[in-house]
C-alpha cells in the first residue's frame, strides 16, 4: 500500500495557495495533509509546521534546545517547491497496510490519532 495525499490546506492561511509570507525569510505555519492510501476509502489528517532558521532564531529562547519532530525547514517561501517536496516524500512511503503506512507518515508528520488509545 502508498500513501496518497488528497488534499493540503493550512488553519493558519485562509487562502494557502495565494499566500505569500511578509518577511520571506523569517515565517511559520501550520500545514495539514489529508491523507489515504491506495486500495482503501477515506484518510486521515496528518500535519506539519513550516518555518525557516530565522523563523526559529526570533521565536525559540536561545539558551533552550529543541527536538524537531514534525518540522519542516524550508530557507524560502516556495507554494509549489514545499508542496511538491511533502507529497514526494509522503507519497513514496510502503506498507503492508494503513496502520503500519501511517505510522510511517507519523515519523514526519503528526497524526491525528498519533497517541489515541481506546
Amino acid at each position: 500500500m502508498k500513501a496518497k495525499i488528497i488534499n493540503f490546506e493550512s488553519p493558519d492561511i485562509p487562502n494557502f495557495e495565494e499566500y505569500w509570507p511578509e518577511d520571506e525569510t523569517s515565517f511559520s505555519f501550520y500545514l495539514e495533509l489529508s491523507v489515504g492510501g491506495t486500495g482503501i476509502e477515506g484518510y486521515e489528517i496528518f500535519g506539519i509546521t513550516v518555518c525557516t532558521p530565522n523563523w526559529l532564531l526570533e521565536n525559540c529562547e536561545k539558551d533552550k534546545i529543541l527536538f524537531l519532530r514534525h518540522y519542516l525547514i524550508v530557507f524560502e517561501y516556495d507554494y509549489k517547491r514545499i508542496i511538491d517536496k511533502v507529497k514526494a516524500k509522503i507519497e513514496n512511503l510502503v506498507a503492508e497496510n494503513w496502520d503500519e503506512l501511517a505510522l510511517k507518515i507519523g515519523k514526519i508528520c503528526y497524526w491525528e490519532f498519533e497517541d489515541y488509545h481506546e
